[in-house]
């Protein structure tokens, strides 16, 4: 349902969204649906507070922003986000 509200308002501003449904570990089907699609840019959401050395070696999302070979953006103010994309 969220994939398809994504895609939904990507759809209404102009933008396309293509979804992918993967099985496996998470950084690992990132990095590797980035690569085999050639994107240019990853876009997550914000990272939860890292801690302790541990939470940093097994946070999915972490690993994933690290082991990519495309640029990150990582979005932290989801709220003024939303507000930006109302605006348009």
């Amino acid at each position: 349902k969220y994939l398809q509200h994504v895609q939904s308002l990507g759809q209404s501003r102009g933008v396309a969204i293509g979804m992918i449904k993967a099985n496996g570990s998470v950084h690992q089907e990132i990095k590797r649906v980035t690569e085999e699609h050639d994107i240019d840019l990853l876009v997550m959401g914000k990272i939860s507070r890292i801690r302790s050395r541990r939470d940093e070696i097994y946070d999915e999302a972490e690993r994933a922003m690290r082991s990519v070979s495309c640029s990150v953006l990582i979005v932290k103010d989801e709220d003024r986000i939303w507000d930006l994309f109302e605006r348009q």
